[in-house]
């Protein structure tokens, strides 16, 4: 079985090689929205894959690839909908994204290094910046609701989040993505994929197992 892969908000293609390699380094392809290099999101469809997103990359799938022949969609540390709204109360306010957008308008280092530190990454190496395509994708943050087109899923549904994520907590990921399997790190912040890839591996692996797709 063939894996997609599309990361978050800030980082790149590369930030899946740990989860890849705790997987046993599957048949998978890594989308790269281009927010530190070069874009390629050219994800091939010639047959069905398992389609993993981290953070935003659930909602650039749902946004972008929802008619693509999935077989499962796996959601780490991601979302549907990422702000409150009147329906919608277990998002991020909305001024925090718009603080944020006018802030990476004047340095945007400084608001990616902030970032990436309230992720949970340790070490904090900002590569040549695209500041147009991550401009963009803080606009999608605010702006993109694909809650309609996750409700329209026919596929199986694993959502893993952290206990301790900031961004995705499971109140979230509870309220979004059920009645689908939701599974907690309870320790977990919001880079599973870095911190707990083998843990991450294993939830997949049971997921994969009992729905009949081994990995």
């Amino acid at each position: 079985m063939r894996f997609v892969f599309v990361h978050g908000w800030g980082f790149d293609a590369g930030f899946w090689a740990p989860l890849c390699d705790a997987l046993g380094e599957p048949r998978c392809f890594t989308a790269d929205l281009g927010f530190l290099g070069p874009r390629d999101i050219n994800i091939p469809t010639s047959e069905p894959y398992i389609a993993v997103g981290h953070s935003f990359g659930v909602q650039w799938l749902l946004e972008n690839c929802a008619d693509h022949p999935w077989r499962a969609l796996i959601s780490i540390n991601g979302f549907s909908r990422f702000t409150k709204s009147d329906d919608f109360p277990y998002g991020t306010d909305p001024r925090i994204l718009r603080r944020m957008i006018a802030g990476f308008a004047k340095r945007p280092e400084t608001v990616c290094h902030d970032f990436l530190k309230l992720c949970g990454v340790e070490t904090l190496v900002v590569g040549e910046l695209n500041t147009a395509r991550m401009l963009d994708g803080l606009h999608a943050l605010r702006d993109w609701d694909q809650r309609e087109a996750f409700d329209r899923c026919a596929v199986p549904v694993l959502a893993l989040t952290g206990g301790a994520d900031p961004l995705a907590s499971p109140d979230l990921n509870a309220a979004v993505f059920s009645p689908h399997t939701v599974l907690v790190k309870p320790d977990g912040n919001h880079i599973l994929p870095l911190s707990a890839p083998s843990w991450c591996a294993e939830r997949i692996t049971e997921f994969l197992e009992l729905i009949g797709m081994p990995s």
